[in-house]
């Protein structure tokens, strides 16, 4: 999809611009609902989305190195994973300095909003989250100020350390906002 393009780009170049490995993952739906009798075509289905993930994952490498070509190498790694969507991603970002996501929607409505995914991985994730604009927004993020959001008692030093460490690092304005 066009964020989701967008997202494998911005991340890719915040990965180089960090100097850290990029991990691009496609999580594909668990088939553990069992049928009654078992359909013999359930392998035939399973195999289209497994060819059709690896197609995915070669085009988002593609992305990835001709985002950053003209900066430095980068180190990548593709995985496919099975499960749903939004669980798989809050469990790996136990282990990530960022989940990277494309805004979900093709219409100008759905454009508005985030869709379910960026929006469950915003609320859950245990690392920062980047929702990733399918505009050239995305590729001028860094010339925005960055947004902390605070909705009450702090819950931790993480998420405010993170906003100005990230604003020093792209040399822009901070903005906090309580809500």
């Amino acid at each position: 999809s066009e964020t989701g393009t967008a997202a494998v780009a911005w991340a890719a170049r915040e990965a180089v611009r960090r100097d850290m490995p990029l991990s691009i993952v496609h999580v594909l739906p668990s088939r553990a609902t069992p049928a009654w009798p078992e359909f013999p075509f359930s392998n035939v289905f399973a195999a289209r989305d497994e060819s059709r993930a690896r197609m995915l994952l070669q085009a988002a490498e593609r992305v990835a190195e001709l985002s950053v070509e003209n900066l430095r190498p980068i180190t990548l790694s593709c995985t496919t994973l099975t499960g749903h969507a939004t669980a798989t991603l809050v469990g790996l970002s136990e282990d990530a300095t960022m989940v990277v996501v494309g805004r979900s929607g093709d219409s100008a409505l759905h454009r508005r909003f985030l869709g379910s995914v960026s929006s469950g991985l915003v609320h859950r994730a245990r690392c920062a989250v980047a929702v990733v604009p399918g505009d050239d927004l995305g590729a001028r993020a860094h010339e925005f100020p960055i947004l902390l959001g605070v909705d009450g008692p702090p819950a931790g030093e993480s998420p405010i350390a993170f906003a100005f460490d990230e604003a020093s690092l792209r040399g822009v304005d901070l903005v906090a906002l309580h809500v």
